[in-house]
């Protein structure tokens, strides 16, 4: 129970990461920027910071949670075995993971933000949560058990009254 719940709460975070709005962000300071394309070499132009600061804040509370020695290893295969391929470049992965860390230690944008916000005393609230999803699916399932055993016996003890209705039946016109 333990390992399904820390995989699907990482899962979670994984997609966190994957879904965040990167391009909102550079193309507030990349007005050429334009969506799917990965091998643009990018002409980053001075702007104001209250206009990204709220993304910066939403990345640093997704990439913070990151934080968490994780086997990551378990977490791909389970998303290759679902889909078929490796969905991530596992290299790749392990580079942005380290990429994040260095992040974490060189409080860059945490920094920026404090700097923006005129808060020296902003910290992120990273976004991990732990998630319970065993436990009330076997509750869900204990109770559905439950109600058909309710049922089964329902049924079997109103089977066993028509049993013995029709032997009484049964001897009161051989008597009669």
């Amino acid at each position: 129970m333990k390992t399904i719940n820390s995989n699907y709460s990482f899962l979670r975070l994984f997609l966190s990461l994957a879904h965040f709005d990167y391009y909102f962000m550079l193309k507030n300071s990349i007005p050429t920027c334009r969506k799917a394309i990965f091998f643009y070499k990018p002409n980053f132009e001075a702007i104001n910071g209250e206009y990204i600061v709220d993304e910066l804040k939403d990345f640093l509370d997704i990439g913070l949670a990151f934080d968490k020695p994780v086997e990551w290893e378990d977490l791909l295969d389970m998303l290759k075995n679902y889909k078929g391929v490796d969905i991530v470049s596992r290299n790749g992965w392990k580079k942005l993971l380290s990429k994040l860390q260095d992040l974490q230690k060189a409080k860059v944008f945490e920094f920026i933000v404090k700097h923006i916000d005129n808060d020296p005393y902003y910290k992120p609230k990273p976004t991990f949560q732990q998630h319970k999803i065993v436990e009330p699916y076997l509750s869900k399932i204990k109770t559905q058990t439950e109600i058909m055993l309710q049922k089964f016996e329902k049924e079997r003890q109103t089977k066993n009254i028509d049993e013995l209705s029709q032997k009484v039946s049964a001897l009161r016109l051989s008597r009669g």
